[in-house]
């Protein structure tokens, strides 16, 4: 978890010690690989060394490869990646975009890589936002290559899909340690500005368990079971509420709360429009989007993103947040009558200025 800081300093030393680097080796592909937990996180730390790995022009390395019979993207991204003046194997990916290193430029990004810290790479504003072109492409290939192996149908025509963060936004625990500020819930309006006037076949919500889990293994997220069931209601209000302004039937809606990290995944990237919210999964899945509509002022990178493909709408920062209303050891009673507030925020017709007022008036009481 030391991420690129970590990186630097290794690599500072051994050049101190005047050593020669040839490349960077992440040798714990048991964790780096696997599914179960921060799976956006991770993919953040693999970004960004390769991103480390190419502005130095040097080879990086997963070894031993990860399997891919883990449901997780990495194992279907490359393994080894070599520059294009190092002579090239059969097995290695020689394709990936080299920075343009002039001295200035070079020494500008190195040191922004190298503060900003561990693996939480969603905030840097250097690195892996400037090969935002060469991460396209490959999560394409690796996206498609994964639905052929598992069999899996390619997205329908006209599908809208929505990242939807829940189960843990909810959590007082989680709340309290301040893991989730500035994520929350988008209002209906933010998705009707994008989504009135286009041909909608379908709308997938992409979320975490809406049940109590009470399968074993039924998620790998087990804070977010307990709080499904008022998840639920949420998604419910959200789904009424683009039902009827946009005219599309219900039965067109459909809610995906327990289906796999790869299919999840598919699903953000070959939609013809996906709407993420801030969260690491969604973000680095979707810059293989075909149109992404993104959001979340505690998400700088995004700001850095040249693809066309990628679209950062500041409309949306004005989110719900739970954790400016959900605090400390707060019963399930007390965040049941908390929710309801915000359900009728996030489908309220009322402009943000009036959001805020009611939001200012709630919280005094």
């Amino acid at each position: 978890w030391g991420g690129v800081p970590s990186i630097c300093k290794s690599w500072d030393e051994n050049e101190a010690q005047g050593k020669k680097i040839s490349g960077i080796l992440f040798d714990h592909s048991d964790w780096m690989c696997r599914s179960g937990g921060s799976v956006g996180n991770k993919l953040g730390l693999y970004f960004q060394a390769r991103a480390f790995a190419s502005l130095h022009g040097v080879s990086f390395h997963i070894a031993p490869n990860c399997s891919k019979a883990l449901d997780s993207l990495i194992p279907w991204l490359s393994q080894t990646v070599i520059p294009a003046d190092i002579n090239e194997t059969a097995d290695a990916n020689v394709t990936s975009a080299l920075f343009n290193s002039t001295s200035d430029s070079f020494l500008k990004t190195r040191d922004s890589m190298c503060k900003c810290g561990g693996p939480i790479a969603h905030q840097c504003e250097d690195g892996w936002p400037q090969l935002a072109g060469t991460w396209h492409h490959e999560i394409r290939s690796a996206l498609k290559s994964w639905a052929l192996t598992a069999g899996k149908p390619k997205v329908e025509t006209g599908a809208v899909t929505i990242h939807f963060r829940c189960g843990d936004l909810l959590d007082p625990a989680v709340n309290t340690r301040g893991a989730t500020g500035g994520m929350g819930f988008l209002k209906a309006s933010f998705y009707l500005k994008h989504l009135r006037g286009i041909d909608i076949k379908s709308i997938h919500i992409v979320t975490t368990p809406l049940d109590a889990c009470s399968e074993e293994g039924s998620s790998d997220r087990v804070q977010d079971c307990k709080w499904g069931p008022i998840c639920l209601r949420i998604v419910d209000a959200l789904v009424n509420t683009l039902s009827t302004s946009l005219k599309l039937p219900r039965e067109h809606f459909y809610v995906h709360d327990h289906e796999s990290i790869m299919w999840s995944m598919h699903h953000i990237v070959f939609s013809d429009t996906t709407f993420c919210s801030p969260s690491t999964f969604c973000l680095f899945a979707s810059l293989g989007s075909n149109h992404v509509i993104h959001t979340g002022r505690n998400f700088p990178s995004v700001r850095n993103i040249i693809l066309e493909t990628f679209k950062y709408d500041s409309d949306g920062d004005n989110l719900i947040e739970p954790m400016r209303w959900i605090k400390g050891n707060e019963t399930i009673n007390n965040v049941n009558e908390t929710v309801q507030i915000m359900i009728d925020l996030i489908v309220s017709a009322k402009t943000d200025q009036e959001l805020q007022e009611t939001i200012n008036r709630e919280m005094m009481k």
